[in-house]
């Protein structure tokens, strides 16, 4: 089960994160995709030997780029959103993590949960970031077909509601788990433990 756990968090918070910054990324700089169809047209040429390699690479993309979107996150989060509930404890997030992990496991799954949701979140949002560039680069590209300008712009406003939807949720997940962990720590008076 332990496995399964670790696992789904590579899937969610890494692979599948990475695996759409890589797509945003191949978009940005193919040359002959022109149309959101001609996307349809490459992606029908993958094979399953393409995928499993996509996986692997989308897997070392959203681990090389996680403390991007949380900076992203962080950046426009912050600003957009507050968190009011302030805890007065002197340790360091990595100290609560581990007094929590080995006195109050339930309350560690639940942050390690959020964590997960919000690192997925960032990322995404970071993906969403670079097609709106595409988007962009595309419009300069390909602007003087008015169908193919419209399909361009048409994404870039969908991804730029996704970068505003993605932050959000990456941020309030984030503050979740830190309110979990610092509710943890006072709750149990683990803060004497350290």
């Amino acid at each position: 089960m332990e496995k399964a756990k670790y696992s789904a968090f590579d899937l969610f918070g890494y692979a599948l994160p990475g695996i759409y910054l890589l797509l945003a990324c191949f978009l940005l700089f193919h040359s002959k995709i022109q149309t959101l169809t001609d996307i349809l047209d490459a992606v029908g040429q993958f094979n399953l030997n393409h995928a499993i390699l996509l996986l692997l690479v989308g897997y070392i993309v959203g681990f090389t780029f996680y403390r991007l979107g949380a900076t992203l996150r962080n950046l426009v989060g912050k600003r957009l959103w507050k968190d009011h509930k302030k805890f007065d404890l002197e340790l360091t997030e990595t100290e609560k993590l581990v007094l929590v992990r080995e006195n109050c496991q339930e309350n560690f799954k639940y942050i390690q949960t959020w964590f997960l949701i919000s690192g997925m979140s960032a990322n995404l949002a970071l993906g969403s970031l670079v097609l709106v560039i595409t988007a962009i680069a595309k419009i300069i590209q390909f602007g003087y077909d008015l169908n193919v300008l419209l399909q361009w712009v048409g994404l870039g406003i969908v991804a730029t509601f996704m970068i505003y939807y993605q932050v959000e949720k990456s941020f309030v997940y984030a503050k979740w788990a830190r309110r979990e962990l610092n509710q943890a720590i006072v709750t149990f008076d683990l803060g004497n433990q350290n």
